[in-house]
């Protein structure tokens, strides 16, 4: 039979000076991606999976939810997802969900990155792992649980976003292609396609008609391709998060701006008179 499962968001571990350098000081929870929290979005993707969702900000909420699964019997899993640990692949997330609830033992979902994993925990090592003393309590419970406990093959893409490459990576890859384009970036290029191959045409030789004087504002196009009804293009894959996460997530700051603005006009040839 399978169990319930309830998706514990843990969003205890603040992010490094680097990423409150990108994002501003906000939990990780509070990352803007696709239009919505990353807290909302892993809520999203409980509820779309059925499992009961519960997010814990302090050692406190820790200790209470350590109780309650005490206390309430048998029949139960945790999925324990730390938020500085991010899926690159939600929709693949929301499948682990549902079939965590048929899991036979603890098992990772991917390898523990230093102090933090991804993991579905029977209730004894939930309870253990919520009732923590510190940071190094958690790990050293993580790392003991990891030499019997089994892993499964990483289809979730999860990274560890307290690295900024990886952010740059969960932030870019955040652009969600309409219904009839396919999109994929791998080895620091861009794919695109779609059933509209006029379209896919149009967009690649953009750039090659383009102005001289234009071409330095844009991403070079290369290798179009058309067969079978479809498609496609690539270019350059740059990650990078644009002015605007930076500005939604307050890290954007005046100085920063003007200084934006003053390479702006030079770059356009326009001497800045700003003060």
């Amino acid at each position: 039979m399978p169990h319930h499962v309830t998706v514990i968001f843990d969003d205890r571990i603040p992010p490094p000076p680097e990423v409150v350098a990108i994002i501003g000081k906000v939990p990780f929870s509070r990352i803007v991606r696709r239009r919505k929290r990353f807290g909302t979005e892993i809520q999203a993707a409980a509820e779309s999976a059925h499992c009961a969702f519960q997010i814990i900000e302090t050692d406190e909420a820790a200790s209470a939810l350590a109780h309650h699964i005490e206390t309430r019997g048998p029949g139960f899993l945790y999925l324990l997802l730390p938020s500085c640990i991010a899926p690159l692949y939600m929709e693949q997330l929301t499948l682990v969900m549902k079939k965590s609830a048929f899991a036979l033992e603890s098992t990772f979902l991917a390898p523990i990155s230093g102090d933090a994993a991804a993991v579905i925990l029977k209730e004894k090592d939930a309870i253990a792992f919520l009732r923590a003393e510190d940071t190094e309590d958690r790990r050293n419970i993580l790392l003991r649980l990891s030499e019997a406990a089994p892993e499964m093959v990483d289809r979730v893409s999860l990274v560890d976003i307290r690295k900024p490459r990886s952010l740059f990576k969960f932030l870019v890859g955040s652009t969600e292609a309409r219904h009839f384009n396919d999109t994929l970036a791998e080895d620091g290029v861009f794919h695109k396609s779609s059933s509209d191959v006029a379209k896919m045409e149009a967009e690649y030789r953009y750039f090659h008609v383009a102005p001289e004087e234009m071409k330095r504002f844009l991403m070079p196009t290369f290798h179009f391709w058309a067969k079978g009804g479809k498609g496609g293009y690539s270019m350059e894959h740059l990650p990078v998060p644009d002015v605007a996460l930076q500005f939604i997530h307050g890290a954007l700051k005046p100085a920063d701006f003007d200084l934006l603005l003053d390479n702006f006009f030079c770059v356009s040839g326009v001497a800045s008179k700003r003060k």
